[in-house]
């Protein structure tokens, strides 16, 4: 999925918020629908502008709480002092971790590409 897919699936769920079925709860509404889209379009921002990588000192993964690491999601990433970008997992204890256990210092991260469809 890339960036602006996900941007426009976390609108819809701030649609939710604020639409009864073809109304805008204007107490709410339109002000606060406008503020939550301002601030998930900013929050994409950084992806957006470095070719899908994120800072980590943006924002992390989110993990479900109780995923155990054979499930836990591969993302690719840049690991502190290194030249080339590698894959890793990510725990919900904000862990960066191969496949032997080792930890990583992790600097920025993104999903991983979807597979070739031929």
């Amino acid at each position: 999925m890339n960036v602006l897919e996900k941007i426009l699936e976390e609108i819809e769920e701030i649609e939710k918020k604020f639409v009864v079925g073809h109304e805008v709860l204007f107490a709410l509404g339109a002000t606060g629908m406008a503020t939550e889209i301002e601030e998930i379009i900013r929050s994409h921002i950084d992806e957006v502008e470095n070719d899908g990588w994120i800072p980590v000192s943006k924002r992390l993964p989110e993990v479900p709480e109780g995923t155990g690491d054979d499930d836990c999601p591969e993302f690719n990433v840049t690991i502190k002092g290194a030249n080339k970008a590698t894959t890793l997992r990510y725990a919900p204890d904000g862990t960066w971790f191969d496949d032997w256990g080792e930890v990583y210092k992790v600097v920025a991260w993104k999903s991983l590409p979807e597979s070739y469809k031929g």
